[in-house]
């Protein structure tokens, strides 16, 4: 059977309460929605991809000025493919810059004035550092190294650990782990999310799966076929039941009671969709593997059967 669709859920959303405006309704039922969607990593927005970690680049010199954002190079040859949105730093030092512009093979732009000191001549390095993932990135749900046959942790560690035990980003060699990094805002102001590989490598693809972020905008759009459109439907009710309504009509499904009948029933009905949906992706069997994340592959589980 076709999955309802956003449009047709506010409008029987409608019925209840025929007073509510209808901005107020979608608005109801996307959040309702939402609510759905962060509470379960679905197995329809499972998406498997693969980044490449670039080469990293110190070609020629550079000169910088304290307070501002340009950089002139000297032989440096820069091209918007592959420097854009890299990472820049002088010699070794930390912090690093985002390079937002590249205007010239000897001019590029930073994401934010540059604060050492002035440098004629330095020594510089480009290199990506933080690695840009899609624009519906949820979470990851992990990275994989097919060199060498292991799993990156993706879970756990952060920046503020890094900077404990590297703070200048010195080490490199096989990364173990991959942290969040600030996101970088583009052109349209989204989000771009960023992630930093730990110890750094380069000129190297990973494979990566990931949960995609959903949301519905307009009447054309379909839930996932994992959600039901009851289960938004009574989300959408215990929302609805919070609403006073107006002087004129006030709305008759408005009190504590409505609003803790309809969230019992939406969170029945968010339990069986999430059963059925581990049944659909056979994760019912949760595989924990925290202590085997780098070494263990699939000799090791040939013959240590689970």
């Amino acid at each position: 059977m076709a999955q309802e669709t956003y449009g047709q859920t506010w409008n029987k959303l409608l019925l209840y309460a025929p007073a509510c405006p209808t901005a107020l309704a979608r608005e109801m039922v996307r959040q309702a929605y939402r609510s759905v969607i962060d509470a379960h990593y679905w197995s329809e927005l499972r998406q498997d991809d693969e980044i490449y970690v670039k080469a990293t680049y110190n070609t020629g010199t550079v000169d910088l000025t304290n307070g501002s954002a340009t950089v002139t190079g000297s032989g440096t040859n820069w091209t918007s493919d592959p420097h854009l949105y890299q990472q820049f730093a002088v010699g070794t030092r930390t912090p690093w810059y985002t390079i937002i512009a590249v205007n010239d093979v000897d001019d590029i732009t930073l994401d934010r004035p540059y604060t050492g000191a002035d440098v004629s001549g330095g020594l510089y390095t480009i290199g990506s550092w933080y690695l840009e993932f899609p624009t519906d990135l949820s979470v990851i749900e992990e990275v994989r190294d097919k060199d060498n046959n292991w799993k990156i942790t993706s879970h756990y560690y952060n920046q503020q650990y890094l900077d404990r035990i590297d703070s200048s980003r010195q080490s490199s060699g096989t990364p173990v782990c991959i942290v969040p990094a600030p996101p970088r805002t583009d052109t349209n102001g989204d989000l771009i999310p960023r992630y930093e590989l730990w110890p750094r490598t380069s000129e190297k693809t990973y494979l990566y799966r990931y949960y995609k972020n959903h949301d519905v905008t307009d009447n054309t759009d379909r839930f996932i076929d994992a959600i039901s459109s009851e289960t938004v439907l009574y989300k959408a009710l215990s929302l609805l039941a919070m609403w006073p309504g107006t002087a004129d009509q006030p709305n008759p499904l408005f009190s504590p009671d409505n609003h803790r009948m309809y969230n019992s029933q939406f969170e029945e009905k968010l339990r069986d969709a999430i059963v059925a949906d581990h049944d659909r992706a056979q994760l019912m069997i949760d595989y924990n593997d925290t202590g085997l994340r780098y070494p263990a592959d699939s000799k090791f589980f040939q013959t240590h059967p689970l």
